[in-house]
């Protein structure tokens, strides 16, 4: 029997992709916000050492859009299973960054709190931050770039930095770069 499921599952290329250009494999942030119960999803493709290109942004376009249509419409089988399948991901990546002290317990107190709502599906998936942030993110760390710059571009966000700033962050600590931002010691 059918259960929802098309010839055309979330992460086919027929989904993510616009006629060959290639798949996106790069980061997706989720976000929640107790105060509303809404779960947000945001594709970011990073780019080291080249430019971003249209192709990149065409890719982080075709995610944002294919995660809408698999995880906003309606609440059929198969939306339900694709929503539950990211919330189990988001709840374990929570408990292994807790696990291996990357994060405070303390930050993720209102996951904690709200896990029963999350895991049987009583939130809103929410794009309600997207006339801020833009439907997805193309950053970029280049060698021919040298100051920050962060811009709109067709409802995405693009952020180009020096490719120093992306050797830095690796080995800087959560904490560390958190209390450079509230110090103003750093910026986008």
């Amino acid at each position: 029997k059918n259960m929802g499921f098309n010839e055309y599952p979330l992460f086919s290329n027929k989904n993510l992709t616009d006629k060959n250009l290639g798949d996106t494999n790069d980061i997706l942030l989720m976000g929640f916000s107790p105060k509303t119960l809404e779960v947000f999803y945001y594709p970011i493709k990073v780019e080291i050492g080249n430019n971003i290109t249209k192709h990149s942004m065409n890719q982080i376009a075709n995610a944002a859009d294919s995660l809408k249509e698999f995880l906003f419409s309606d609440s059929s089988f198969k939306q339900k299973f694709y929503r539950n399948f990211f919330i189990q991901l988001f709840i374990s990546n929570q408990q292994k960054l807790i696990f291996n002290n990357s994060f405070s317990e303390k930050s993720f107190d209102d996951i904690i709190k709200y896990k029963r709502e999350l895991l049987n599906d009583e939130y809103m998936v929410s794009d309600r931050l997207n006339s801020i942030i833009g439907k997805g993110a193309c950053i970029s760390f280049n060698e021919d770039i040298a100051y920050h710059k962060l811009e709109k571009d067709d409802d995405l966000t693009i952020i180009e930095l020096p490719i120093h700033n992306g050797y830095e962050g690796i080995v800087r600590s959560i904490n560390d770069i958190e209390k450079d931002f509230r110090e103003g010691n750093m910026d986008i």
